[in-house]
């Protein structure tokens, strides 16, 4: 929440939100009904750092496991359901 209101007032535009821990949700690893409901929660926090539905709307929520590196690195069959934006990396 914090970290979201401040580089609302930094005048950071463009978020990329990591939802982690995904091999650790219930009631199943990798549930895609919990990653919607996080990304619901975060939406409504972002809003209320001050950021417009718009701007909300264009950011990138990315489901990922810091422990088992799914969906850091390269895209992670454990998540087959995410359709979401690829992040290329260069160099």
């Amino acid at each position: 929440r914090q970290h979201a209101r401040l580089i609302n007032l930094l005048g950071v535009e463009k978020v990329i939100v990591g939802v982690n821990k995904m091999d650790n949700t219930s009631p199943s690893p990798y549930n895609q009904d919990r990653f919607n409901e996080i990304a619901g929660e975060v939406k409504v926090m972002l809003k209320q750092a001050g950021y417009k539905d718009d701007a909300i709307a264009g950011f990138p929520f990315i489901p990922i496991s810091g422990w088992k590196g799914d969906n850091l690195v390269k895209k992670s069959d454990n998540m087959a359901w995410y359709k979401g934006c690829d992040l290329k990396h260069d160099g």
